[in-house]
């Protein structure tokens, strides 16, 4: 009986995973909140949308970053490498290409750039869709381990102290 329910999960599963990102079409907005939170931190609205193009397998992935100064518009391409693997592609389109993996509904990227280490989540869920990115620097590293104890080798590890934090929930505004 646990292998059928665990076959079932598995299944379901991949079937939403199969959705995506048709699943997800529309236009979502939301509020960023960064973290720590500073006495200068601005109130920064999100919008991201979602679209099909002409092009099979590729898709407009378009977020609006607007405080009361100014909007900051990053248009992406969104493209299915191979999504029975969930492997996709995002495409800044000025020769900045990120790898893109989804797990269980959730599109994970990690990368680095000028000296920080970040990795971008999103997870999509039925009513919403959360984005997260924390950020660490390359500078701040800390490597332990390394060391034989008790006869065994201990490999290094580096770790990387997060410094900041961006989070958002988006609401589907138009499908």
């Amino acid at each position: 009986m646990k292998i059928i329910t665990i076959l079932l999960v598995f299944c379901t599963s991949l079937g939403a995973q199969i959705d995506f990102p048709n699943k997800w079409l529309g236009t979502w907005t939301g509020t960023l909140n960064v973290f720590p939170v500073k006495p200068s931190s601005q109130t920064v609205d999100v919008t991201l949308e979602i679209k099909s193009t002409e092009i099979a397998g590729t898709y407009s992935w378009i977020t609006k970053y607007k405080t009361s100064e100014r909007t900051l518009v990053k248009s992406y391409l969104l493209r299915e490498m191979d999504p029975s693997r969930g492997l996709f592609e995002i495409d800044e389109q000025d020769g900045i290409i990120l790898s893109a993996t989804l797990f269980d509904n959730e599109l994970w990227s990690f990368f680095s750039v000028q000296g920080s280490i970040l990795v971008s989540v999103y997870r999509f869920y039925p009513e919403y869709i959360e984005f997260e990115i924390p950020s660490a620097l390359q500078a701040d590293e800390i490597i332990t381990g390394n060391i034989l104890h008790h006869n065994d080798s201990i490999p290094a590890v580096k770790t990387y102290p997060v410094r900041a934090l961006q989070k958002t929930t988006l609401r589907r505004t138009k499908p």
